[in-house]
């Protein structure tokens, strides 16, 4: 990612930090995600006031757009034909998702401002950096990690590109977009939002011929729900080639797709924070990041070896865990976090093996003759003789 001068905006009428206004430029570069005080984001986590100063600065909550609730609730819907499809998809570790399940907000928020996606990497209180990688997007989700990268605007072929536009027939939609620049000039925009009636096809029934449809459907509405969010309704435009592949899914790396498009998210959101030391809220799979966050806190862990993990964490167990490590001052972070990796023992169970081998070495050692003892060398070695009388050795 490279380093860019940034312009930003506040899009609401609340007064803007001391010393920073609307305009204020910022660079993005490593250090800033690492040294709190060249920041005013970066001053406000120093103090632990990263949602006290959203919330006085917002007067709402973190617009933090991964619709959980509403993906598990559709999910539940589904009859077993459509469960067999997104299981063949490669997507069945979807479905764990229930409808009480929805995103704690303000976590989320919080846990987007200790990410430094330049590096792809998370930030302890201490300072303990820990690392993101696709294949725990795989250990959470379940999600397909295959060879093929997903079709994006800048590498898709004719034939993806025909699929796209008979999509957009079907489903897409027109709307004017005016310039950000205030010069007055409206541009035509293209795209496909995920409206009630699309959701509402999503929940009927389907016939035996009607499979694509419904993968193509349900690809959507996960991307835009749950995997790749934005803070719009509509889908991004650059994930539309990625409908091209709801027929053949598990061929391709979704994890990856995920991955970074999070990061992206969060280099946007941190173009804001750090430089008023607030955003208003965050796009990409908040989900994946406070599960993440979760399940590396220092705390008894939650069902280590079942996966994916998405099916182990309950809304219950969420809100426990959140409060557990939360400051009475608002901020989170009180448990401290351990370095763990899916696939392999917790840190905080024992890792010791059953002993050590029986192995020729401890043989050796045994048959030296100076450690042959007989019954009289061990009486010997307690107890002296002199002239036939017992002394004992002090």
């Amino acid at each position: 990612m490279e380093e860019e001068m940034v312009e930003v905006r506040n899009s609401n009428n609340a007064k803007a930090p001391s010393g920073v206004n609307s305009r204020t430029l910022i660079a993005l570069h490593p250090a800033l995600f690492k040294d709190d005080s060249i920041s005013e984001g970066g001053m406000m986590k120093a103090k632990g006031e990263v949602l006290k100063q959203q919330a006085l600065l917002c007067g709402r909550p973190p617009n933090i757009s991964c619709r959980v609730e509403t993906f598990g609730r559709i999910c539940q819907t589904f009859d077993e034909r459509r469960k067999s499809w997104v299981t063949d998809m490669g997507f069945g570790g979807l479905l764990h998702f229930v409808s009480d399940m929805h995103l704690p907000r303000q976590l989320a928020y919080w846990i987007m401002t200790r990410i430094g996606p330049i590096n792809k990497s998370f930030v302890g209180m201490d300072g303990r950096v820990f690392w993101f990688s696709k294949n725990q997007v795989r250990w959470i989700f379940g999600l397909p990690n295959g060879s093929r990268c997903v079709p994006s605007n800048k590498t898709m072929t004719p034939e993806v590109r025909s699929k796209v536009e008979k999509m957009l027939f079907k489903y897409g939609r027109t709307w004017l977009t005016k310039s950000c620049r205030r010069t007055g000039r409206e541009y035509t925009s293209v795209g496909i939002p995920v409206t009630s009636e699309l959701l509402e096809r999503l929940e009927c029934h389907f016939e035996p011929d009607e499979e694509e449809d419904f993968k193509l459907l349900f690809l959507l509405v996960a991307l835009q729900m749950v995997l790749c969010p934005t803070q719009s309704p509509r889908l991004a435009s650059d994930l539309l080639p990625a409908l091209s592949c709801a027929m053949d899914c598990a061929e391709y790396n979704w994890c990856e797709l995920v991955l970074e498009k999070l990061m992206e998210s969060v280099a946007n959101f941190g173009k804001r924070f750090y430089a008023t030391g607030f955003a208003n809220g965050c796009g990409g799979c908040a989900f994946f990041a406070v599960i993440y966050y979760l399940d590396r806190l220092d705390r008894e862990p939650v069902k280590w070896n079942v996966y994916p993990r998405v099916q182990v964490w309950s809304m219950k167990l969420i809100t426990e865990a959140s409060k557990d490590d939360r400051f009475s001052s608002g901020d989170y972070g009180k448990l401290g976090l351990v370095d763990v990796a899916y696939g392999e023992r917790h840190s905080r169970q024992a890792r010791d093996t059953e002993g050590p081998p029986s192995t020729v070495l401890y043989q050796d050692v045994l048959s030296l003759p100076s450690l042959v003892h007989t019954r009289r060398d061990r009486r010997q070695s307690t107890v002296g003789y002199a002239r036939g009388k017992r002394k004992v050795v002090p």
